[in-house]
């Protein structure tokens, strides 16, 4: 039986990553952009608030989709069918999507002269800290595939070697380990990190939602604490955005993030 709220919640996730996106042009602590306008506290303090969320509930939702798909493929039948899914869609945009928008990001920010068909060369040959916000080579949103695909390997083997140590069953999931199950996440910050994306990270929640979230006894107890779920996250994301955004002083064992340069520092100009 097909799991909606798992399609539900993904087509919800991607169309917000539209807006929250765009957003980024205002951000108020200097990470570089496509293109930069005035910052703005209040566009901010969105992304800020959605951004704890966004990524980890992707991977997440590809580990409890990775569940099922295994009830119908085997693990050399699933590698083959990330590759074809992932990694074309990875070239195809690596190759025609991202050097337009670095084009665009290295006329806004540096008034690049050159035309988009010599900014090719300059795409494939100038790397620096793979934000694309100079003209130089990134991958840009395409990192989430990337990303996946690496995982999607990482987990097959773990989940094959699993397999043969320990065959899974349908076991009742404790309720304290659906509570508990974030805590060690931030323990991954950090691990295996490009650009402040922790691979280990993202290859934890994937599992998560394999082994945990999968689990109809796990979500049958979610469903019966959503409401405590729901207001501690909405609570938790707005404590994190006034830390972030609005507050004038230092929270050290609350809020490590040192004030941002502006823009302009940020970017040596």
């Amino acid at each position: 039986m097909r799991k909606y709220y798992v399609d539900n919640l993904r087509w919800i996730i991607i169309l917000l990553l539209v807006p929250y996106h765009a957003a980024m042009a205002w951000n108020v602590w200097g990470e570089p952009n496509y293109i930069y306008f005035e910052g703005n506290k209040i566009i901010s303090s969105i992304v800020v608030f959605f951004s704890p969320y966004f990524m980890p509930f992707l991977f997440l939702i590809a580990g409890i989709s990775t569940r099922f798909a295994l009830q119908k493929r085997t693990i050399g039948q699933y590698v083959l069918e990330r590759t074809k899914k992932l990694l074309i869609p990875f070239a195809f945009g690596i190759m025609l999507m991202m050097p337009p928008m670095t084009y665009i990001a290295s006329k806004f920010n540096y008034g690049y002269q050159g035309n988009l068909f010599h900014h090719y060369a300059v795409f494939f040959t100038h790397v620096t800290d793979f934000t694309g916000a100079d003209g130089g080579f990134s991958v840009g949103q395409f990192w989430f595939i990337l990303y996946l695909f690496v995982i999607s390997l990482i987990a097959a083997g773990i989940i094959l070697l699993q397999r043969k140590i320990m065959p899974s069953k349908n076991t009742d999931i404790p309720l304290v380990l659906v509570f508990l199950w974030g805590l060690p996440i931030p323990l991954f910050n950090g691990v295996l990190s490009i650009g402040g994306k922790s691979l280990a990270e993202y290859a934890y929640v994937f599992l998560a939602g394999y082994y945990i979230f999968s689990n109809e006894d796990a979500i049958s107890k979610i469903e019966k604490w959503k409401w405590i779920f729901l207001c501690t996250g909405i609570t938790a994301a707005g404590f994190n955005v006034y830390l972030f955004i609005w507050s004038d002083t230092q929270h050290t064992l609350l809020n490590i993030t040192e004030r941002p340069l502006s823009p302009q520092q940020s970017w040596g100009e």
